[in-house]
């Protein structure tokens, strides 16, 4: 290989370090945070709830309801782009280890962002706004149980599915990240002991 060439393979190296990390300051030094690992878990995320989305047209079949499009276009929508995306990454980024501070960004990131698309579908199958879906979308995967909607007996079947999916992805969610904060914390205290 030439010098030349080399060069430009440091270069680019380089910058992909720069494109795929943030360098945080801190009290111990300097943290880097990996964008792809990042994007990775949320894409790995976002795939699986676009794929459970496709689910509600089944129940509504199921229910002889009308079939709910917008949950099955939208869905596959979210799976194929994440799909796509995250093995584009995995490509590109050999697989290392994640950092506990990738962990809980991509934990917190997929809060903000599997409710915003989660009500994307929500909004045009129900007919109110954006904004209520996106409320009915986070009180769902938070679990508090909060709604915007009256009447829910007259609801269609397959919304109360996805509704009930939402409360309990959410919850599954919560209840994994404390098993490992608590599994974490009780190795920390082995390796100090």
């Amino acid at each position: 290989m030439s010098s030349k060439a080399s060069y430009l393979n440091i270069k680019f190296a380089s910058l992909l370090n720069v494109v795929t990390c943030i360098h945080l300051g801190h009290a111990h030094g300097l943290i880097n945070i990996r964008i792809t690992i990042i994007l990775e878990g949320l894409f790995s995320i976002t795939m699986i709830v676009g794929s459970v989305m496709t689910l509600v047209p089944i129940v509504d079949v199921l229910y002889n309801n009308p079939v709910s499009l917008s949950f099955l276009w939208i869905g596959l929508l979210i799976a194929l782009a994440s799909y796509t995306a995250y093995f584009a990454i995995s490509k590109i980024v050999k697989r290392i280890e994640t950092t506990y501070i990738e962990a809980f960004t991509t934990y917190s990131l997929t809060w903000l962002v599997v409710p915003a698309l989660s009500a994307i579908p929500l909004s045009i199958e129900t007919g109110v706004s954006y904004i209520d879906a996106l409320f009915e979308s986070i009180s769902g995967f938070t679990g508090t149980g909060l709604t915007i909607y009256q009447g829910l007996d007259y609801t269609k079947k397959g919304i109360l599915f996805w509704r009930g999916l939402m409360q309990w992805m959410g919850e599954l969610g919560v209840v994994i990240v404390l098993i490992g904060f608590m599994l974490y914390r009780r190795l920390i205290q082995l390796i100090t002991i």
